[in-house]
């Protein structure tokens, strides 16, 4: 089937066909659906819808009564549009592909975009977010061991400095795990149920897939993950402070915190740190908003007379506020709370290699089935970035 793609301002239009040839075309240069292909090959003006956009507007797939067997079928809307009329037949192979590919971008931006829901929270708290084309990863390793130890001094010429920073790679390479989300619908759900029906549906499940995902990374920045070579916080020199016996003592109460603890922790390591992020339950979010000799706004006279000289600390090594990420994984440990530093904490690979979409139709089942794969992995990059504070008494 041909549609007529508007390439400039001033009206001139391709005509470009939507059939097998197209999809082995896009095969054979690496596209990851036939209209990605034709948006390679059919460029348009600035400002104008791109060639497969303008192909979803033509088959009306943007209308929110459409059925999803009607889009599969592109011969009801080829005769509409006026479009270069198929047969049956024809029209199936069209439909098919247009809505395949409709559905796979539509999914792909909640599946994997870098700005979506609890996914684009953590990727905006990421050190780096990386795509590579490959399926494994080599893990840069940081020695500040020779570079914390002695402080800069005079040195005499052609001597090595006192304050040395070496980077290497892991001599191991980790593979970049993959996960898949399937679904699977029937003829007559086809027949009967709407596009966006089917769009949203899918949509839910890439959230829920995304929230899960996410919900492993945090729990393996805390516990590590033997996988990747990323060892457990509590193993690291340091790492782990209690609120009641590095801070203060005065608390009793195991799950509660205090003004005094909270500040010093956040202040405790900020040569090396400042902890702009925290990752814990509720309830550690809850002792944190609840914590005991917490600063207070009180009304006051400003007319009154008094002898008084203000407080300004000019080098705060504490961000003004801190932003809280509350984990949902009953896995999380109690009267656990995590922080870190955004700039340095982690860094995210995805691996081009291993996203996938595919579909295929059972004649037998009369059923059609559509998978979606994604690889990436996350990461402590620099593990004095962290810090671990526990409630316990």
């Amino acid at each position: 089937m041909k549609f007529g793609i508007i390439t400039d301002n001033n009206g001139g239009v391709d005509q470009v066909e939507i059939d097998l040839a197209l999809v082995a075309d896009a095969k054979a240069s690496g596209a990851k659906h036939p209209l990605a292909h034709l948006d390679n090959t059919v460029a348009t003006a600035e400002g104008l819808p791109t060639a497969r956009q303008q192909v979803y507007a033509q088959m009306g797939l943007h209308r929110r009564d459409i059925k999803l067997g009607e889009a599969m079928d592109a011969t009801v809307y080829a005769t509409q549009m006026g479009l270069t009329g198929p047969t049956t037949a024809d029209g199936s192979i069209t439909g098919r592909l247009v809505t395949q590919a409709f559905l796979f971008d539509a999914i792909e931006g909640t599946l994997r975009s870098n700005d979506y829901g609890i996914l684009g929270i953590f990727n905006s708290r990421a050190a780096q977010v990386d795509s590579i084309a490959a399926t494994k990863f080599d893990r840069p390793i940081f020695n500040l061991k020779r570079a914390e130890g002695p402080r800069s001094r005079a040195i005499a010429q052609l001597a090595e400095p006192a304050r040395m920073l070496t980077l290497t790679v892991s001599d191991n390479s980790y593979k970049i795990p993959g996960t898949s989300i399937g679904i699977e619908y029937s003829d007559q759900f086809a027949q009967s149920t709407t596009l966006p029906i089917l769009t949203m549906s899918i949509n839910r499940q890439a959230e829920e897939e995304a929230m899960e995902r996410v919900e492993d990374y945090l729990l393996s920045f805390l516990n590590g993950d033997t996988d990747i070579g990323m060892a457990a916080l509590a193993s690291v020199s340091g790492a782990v402070k209690n609120a009641k016996t590095d801070f203060d003592t005065a608390l009793t109460t195991a799950g509660t915190l205090s003004q005094k603890a909270w500040v010093n922790w956040l202040f405790a390591g900020s040569r090396y740190r400042q902890i702009y992020t925290i990752i814990t339950d509720m309830a550690g979010a809850l002792a944190i908003e609840q914590r005991s000799g917490r600063p207070t706004v009180q009304s006051d006279n400003a007319t009154s007379k008094r002898i008084d000289v203000g407080m300004d600390i000019l080098n705060p090594t504490w961000p003004d506020e801190v932003k809280i990420v509350i984990s949902q994984d009953p896995s999380w440990p109690t009267n656990t709370i995590v922080g870190f530093d955004s700039r340095y904490g982690y860094h995210v690979v995805n691996s081009t290699v291993l996203a996938y979409e595919g579909m295929e139709q059972f004649a037998i089942r009369r059923s059609t089935k559509m998978r979606f794969d994604q690889g990436s992995v996350a990461y402590r990059l620099y593990d004095q970035a962290w810090s671990v504070l526990t409630l316990t008494v």
